[in-house]
């Protein structure tokens, strides 16, 4: 699956939606999964599709290191750490004015 994988991930590069429908399709549940032993189930979902979105408009990114689950993964894990990081900063602010 790993060439498989690869050689999807090169069409989309190429701007090809078909061949990202296909990943989305392979790897959208296991990043889930992934999100949803970190986080609430509707952080989970919204942080997949900003997952998958940032894989899109960042394809060229992917060095072909690692598969490409592990690469969304690490998408993932990224856009949930932001998203942490936002909303500590919100709470500290929101504290600093009551």
């Amino acid at each position: 699956m790993h060439e498989e994988d690869a050689a999807l991930l090169a069409s989309v590069r190429d701007g090809s939606e078909r061949a990202f429908n296909l990943l989305i399709d392979r790897h959208q549940q296991a990043v889930r999964v992934f999100l949803r032993g970190l986080t609430a189930r509707d952080e989970a979902d919204d942080l997949a599709q900003e997952t998958f979105l940032a894989a899109w408009t960042n394809a060229k990114s992917f060095r072909g290191d690692a598969s490409v689950r592990s690469w969304l993964c690490s998408i993932a894990w990224r856009k949930l750490k932001s998203s942490q990081r936002a909303w500590f900063r919100g709470r500290r602010r929101d504290t600093a004015y009551h």
